[in-house]
């Protein structure tokens, strides 16, 4: 074999074999990028053994059953103002003198502790909240909604909750939608 074709066969071997390299995808392939989808309110997947029972407005009702039996709550997902989901809200009810509902807001790590959570109705004031405790999936506020917050969350548009970050130069205020609060808080009290 000639050094011409021994160089020509080398060379042919060698852009078979880069030909499956030199393929890329994603936004440098000269395609453009698909359309975004509609804006759909995020949900959490559903966990093991948890079923979502109805779904009223933007709330869900997440019920798990142990032992035959069932326990529910009122579940959503708190949006940051880029509206990409920050945070999980988790309300039961609960009866005790003047609290309504207990709610359980779960936070990624990196944000002040000490600062606590701020818990706002449309433009009624608000009342701030401490965290309970930090774990490998994030910060826990847990605490009790007063009958008045619970009411004002019934006639509302929207649950605002302020928290600070490491990472931000400001408090941040995360959005929950209060549509459908009311008949999932009822259908939730029904249980």
């Amino acid at each position: 074999m000639t050094a011409r074709r021994l160089i020509s066969a080398a060379l042919l071997a060698f852009l078979a074999a880069s030909a499956g390299h030199a393929q890329q995808t994603g936004p440098t392939t000269g395609f453009d990028a698909p359309p975004p989808p509609e804006p759909v309110r995020p949900t959490k997947p559903i966990g093991e053994g948890e079923t979502v029972k109805a779904t009223h407005g933007d709330w869900q009702v997440r019920c798990v059953t142990e032992a035959e039996t069932e326990t529910c709550a009122l579940f959503q997902l708190a949006l940051n103002p880029e509206g990409n989901p920050a945070a999980e809200v988790t309300l039961v009810p609960f009866v005790q003198e003047g609290v309504s509902a207990g709610m359980t807001v779960l936070l990624p790590l990196g944000i002040m502790l000490q600062e606590g959570l701020i818990v706002q109705v449309d433009q009624n004031p608000g009342t701030r909240h401490a965290f309970r405790v930090c774990t490998t999936n994030g910060c826990l506020a847990r605490f009790g909604l007063r009958t008045e917050t619970v009411d004002q969350m019934k006639a509302g548009q929207q649950l605002l909750m302020g928290v600070s970050a490491l990472n931000l130069d400001a408090p941040v205020a995360l959005q929950v939608s209060l549509r459908g609060f009311t008949r999932a808080f009822a259908e939730l009290n029904e249980e």
